[in-house]
């Protein structure tokens, strides 16, 4: 749980592999492209979509950003309140990674929900799993339904690109084709809603800090970070390759970890008055979008998306 553990571990994978990025599953019954890639596979794979996620990239989808945004804020700014979450939070970034899919807005609800059962519904009542495999075969036939009808009819968004793209020389197959989306509905939906619900929890409950921001909106950049790193709410795990000892812990091949990024973003060795949420806190090398070659491809769309909503 200490920073420096937690960044070295992030940087090695020979030893922490990131063929299964899940703690809880004990089959490794997919390969989400390219997260769950390691080596030279994952560097081929990941290259494809860098073109999408640079910081150029994010700021020429800005006016887009700014438009969803701006017709959301509209819906309810006359009523002068509304659910942040329900009316903001989860729309705001789905709306965009929708636009970017190629996928109908109209259907925004239905891919949250799918989302909502297959990463938020309890193991109280879904001891069996049944609720998030049933989700996920919903997300998986519709995103396979998808593809076929890119291929007999190509769009301009990041599905047709893939369709059309080469590894080795070769196209991908329609399997690998469909984890790739899986991976970027999740990605696109979920991360960026939760830090957001963190964000103005934050601000409702300071009103100090959001002044501030009022006052002088150049601080926002790095209150973005300060909000990464005080709110870590990605911990992705790893599947240990070798019995061996990290950290004062013993581990055996086959066993899962999970990279804690909220302790280590905790951690006065690394940060000064580590628990204090210090808005414009200077060299905050923060982990939440992760460490190395695996950290979080879409971290410069995900920034300008929280910078616009402030």
């Amino acid at each position: 749980t200490q920073y420096d553990d937690i960044y070295e571990a992030f940087r090695n994978p020979t030893l922490f592999s990131s063929r299964a990025v899940t703690p809880w599953e004990e089959k490794e019954a997919h390969e989400w492209i390219p997260v769950e890639l390691d080596g030279m596979k994952h560097t081929k794979y990941r290259q494809l979509l860098m073109p999408f996620f640079t910081p150029a990239k994010a700021e020429e989808l800005a006016p887009m950003v700014r438009a969803w945004c701006s017709e959301l804020i509209e819906r309810f700014a006359a009523d002068g309140k509304c659910d942040f979450i329900g009316q903001f939070g989860r729309l705001y970034p789905t709306y965009i990674f929708m636009g970017l899919m190629g996928l109908p807005v109209e259907k925004a609800d239905t891919f949250l929900d799918w989302a909502d059962e297959l990463m938020h519904t309890p193991a109280t009542e879904d001891p069996d799993g049944a609720i998030r495999a049933e989700a996920g075969m919903k997300i998986y036939g519709y995103l396979g339904g998808l593809i076929a009808e890119r291929k007999a009819n190509p769009q301009g968004d990041i599905l047709t690109y893939l369709i059309n793209a080469e590894i080795d020389g070769a196209p991908m197959p329609d399997s690998e084709l469909l984890e790739y989306a899986f991976l970027l509905y999740m990605g696109g939906l979920d991360t960026v809603a939760g830090t957001l619900g963190c964000i103005f929890r934050h601000l409702a409950d300071n009103p100090g800090d959001r002044q501030r921001l009022v006052d002088d909106p150049s601080l926002i950049p790095g209150a973005i970070e300060e909000f990464l790193r005080y709110y870590s709410i990605a911990s992705p795990a790893r599947l240990v390759r070798e019995d061996g000892e990290y950290a004062g812990c013993p581990m055996k091949a086959g066993d899962r970890v999970v990279l804690a990024t909220w302790p280590a973003n905790r951690d006065p060795r690394q940060f000064d008055d580590a628990d204090t949420f210090v808005i414009d806190r200077e060299g905050n090398r923060h982990c939440a979008f992760g460490i190395g070659v695996h950290r979080c491809l879409g971290s410069h769309l995900a920034r300008l998306e929280i910078k616009v909503a402030i």
